[in-house]
């Protein structure tokens, strides 16, 4: 019995220090997470004002900040009879919402996953992520050299904490283990930037910055499939599933925000073509980048997470549905356009648009079930499978006269 005793005596020691520990580790995170997230609103609202400022500036330079106006864009603003500081104001608003969605939901992780330090560093993350993509940091950090330091913190905070969401996601540990020491070559390049400024990528040309970044962020993909297909539980795999398709689909979106620029020279040089691109591609681009925290969210939070597999499913479906419609859609126009300008002589015919758009509507319900079945076919095995089971048992049910048979 007193042999016994000790035992749980020691037991429960054992139990009550580690309680201890974890509980001293959480308002260790809880304090950091309060210090950094405040710096970083701080500045970021310091940095709306500077960005403004950076806006009102007409800039007639090769390269000028994104969305400046050169002198040509600030005249054909007057022409639609917009002033320069309605320009600054609707991007400074923009600019706003988008870090104040990434803030949001970093908070609502951090009230709902208060005693775990995985959410927490994640609620952190995007936070100061959100507030290091717009421009006002920069913006502030040009201002004058009182500002270098606090906002190259801040910088590197949010690309080290990006960065390392994808070695702990979604359990906490670093997998594989050679993930852990990226994060200590990591701290040890930015304590270099602050002695060697030009080690740091920000100052770097931009093709070699996106390549070191994309190396980067290419051996946390690695970590994450590896962890999916050796490590992850069910679950852990559901939560892993909506945050790819979240990058997937931000990543989507970048890509057509980026896609004009590439094949429209005009789109690129200063002109009324350039402004509206900026006008109308900017804010569609933040609209992309919010999938990543909402994804993220979802995921950490748990909710409905079994419904990303339909999700899923209706966005393979429905994506490459519209993509073949579209092609359908356009060589028709082009083929049947052709064809009855040699037999008409008429370069433009409304028949051939409502031929077409007939054709598109009646081609819809039997291609989409098409593009349903050989997306279940491909990627959903088991679902297609078991949906040909009941259609051949319905069948035979169907056709069968001998009632105990």
């Amino acid at each position: 019995m007193d042999f016994d005793t000790g035992v749980k005596t020691s037991a429960g020691s054992e139990e009550l220090a580690s309680h201890r520990v974890r509980s001293g580790w959480l308002l260790v995170a809880r304090a950091t997470w309060v210090l950094v997230v405040c710096l970083t609103l701080i500045l970021f609202v310091a940095g709306l004002k500077a960005r403004y400022n950076e806006l009102l500036r007409i800039c007639s330079a090769a390269a000028c900040p994104t969305a400046q106006l050169a002198p040509e864009e600030a005249e054909v603003l007057s022409q639609w009879g917009l002033s320069v500081g309605t320009y600054a104001l609707f991007f400074i608003t923009l600019e706003g919402i988008f870090t104040l969605g990434y803030a949001l939901i970093g908070l609502g992780i951090f009230l709902r996953k208060p005693d775990d330090l995985l959410p927490i560093s994640v609620s952190l993350t995007l936070v100061v992520f959100g507030a290091i993509i717009p421009p006002p940091l920069r913006a502030l950090q040009a201002t004058g050299a009182v500002w270098r330091l606090p906002v190259s913190v801040i910088q590197i905070l949010g690309w080290g904490s990006f960065f390392t969401f994808f070695y702990l996601f979604p359990d906490g540990k670093f997998v594989p283990r050679w993930t852990r020491t990226r994060p200590l070559l990591f701290v040890g390049w930015a304590l270099a930037t602050f002695l060697f400024p030009g080690t740091n990528i920000f100052s770097w040309s931009l093709p070699l910055a996106l390549l070191v970044l994309l190396a980067w962020f290419s051996s946390g993909v690695v970590a994450q499939i590896y962890r999916y297909v050796r490590v992850s539980n069910p679950i852990q795999r559901q939560q892993t599933k909506w945050v790819v398709f979240g990058f997937a689909a931000a990543t989507l979106g970048i890509m057509l925000f980026a896609w004009p620029s590439w094949v429209v020279p005009a789109l690129r040089q200063p002109g009324e073509a350039r402004l509206l691109y900026q006008l109308i591609g900017i804010p569609f681009f933040a609209f992309a980048l919010m999938l990543i925290p909402a994804s993220i969210g979802v995921s950490i939070l748990r909710y409905r997470l079994w419904d990303i597999d339909v999700l899923i499913n209706r966005t393979l479906v429905y994506g490459l549905l519209t993509g073949t419609l579209v092609v359908i859609y356009l060589s028709s126009v082009v083929v049947l356009q052709a064809v009855l300008g040699t037999l008409t002589g008429q370069r433009q015919s409304e028949l051939v648009t409502v031929m077409s758009t007939l054709a598109i509507a009646a081609l819809f319900v039997p291609l989409r079930q098409q593009v349903q079945n050989i997306i279940d076919r491909r990627f959903y095995r088991r679902k297609y499978d078991a949906a040909l089971a009941l259609a051949a048992f319905a069948a035979t049910a169907r056709d069968e006269v001998d009632l105990a048979q």
